[in-house]
């Protein structure tokens, strides 16, 4: 019990299975079916956290314009270019009153069972939950354990010695993302 109870300080972990779509709720609920305490306060608690990113600003994706060259144009040019503009327009920015937590929650899509990388999921959907795959980006960005980030924590420490005192923080950190990317295998850096 004291363990579950720990999960109410950090909602994250929760929202976490949550919204990892072969988990949602249905998961949660069938392992604290005899708890409906923690069912209430770890909905409220992920609910809580959903509001803190529910009226975040949406970026506007925008579509470059083509250059056009003049030309005599026909019928066909002309119906053809209405056509291309209408399948270009720009999609219906998401509106604020929407709650893209509460409808995402609601629909199911029978592939979701199969999805075993949560964050691809969210960065293709992010047209569609804009606000929602924000937070699950950033929920499924936190590491699961924080010796990574001390492990390179002490190796950015090791990094500036007396020698390299005056190196800026932006300079270290950029040193740091590229040593991870290159030992993650993201990046080769040719030797």
């Amino acid at each position: 019990d004291r363990y579950y109870t720990l999960t109410e300080d950090s909602p994250v972990y929760l929202a976490a299975l949550i919204l990892h779509p072969a988990f949602r709720w249905s998961t949660v609920e069938s392992q604290w079916g005899d708890h409906p305490d923690w069912l209430v306060r770890g909905k409220a608690a992920v609910q809580e956290l959903w509001e803190e990113y529910r009226n975040l600003p949406v970026e506007q994706e925008t579509i470059p314009e083509q250059p056009t060259v003049p030309r005599k144009t026909t019928d066909l040019d002309d119906f053809m270019a209405s056509i291309r503009k209408l399948s270009t327009r720009p999609a219906r920015l998401p509106s604020a009153t929407r709650d893209e937590y509460a409808e995402w929650v609601a629909t199911t899509d029978p592939g979701d069972c199969l999805v075993d990388n949560p964050i691809q999921y969210w960065l293709l959907r992010k047209r569609q939950y804009p606000r929602l795959s924000r937070m699950a980006i950033d929920v499924f960005s936190i590491p699961a354990m924080s010796t990574e980030p001390e492990r390179i924590f002490s190796l950015a420490g090791q990094m500036v010695t007396a020698q390299r005192g005056r190196l800026q923080a932006d300079i270290i950190g950029a040193a740091q993302c590229i040593s991870s990317w290159e030992k993650s295998g993201a990046i080769q850096i040719s030797k």
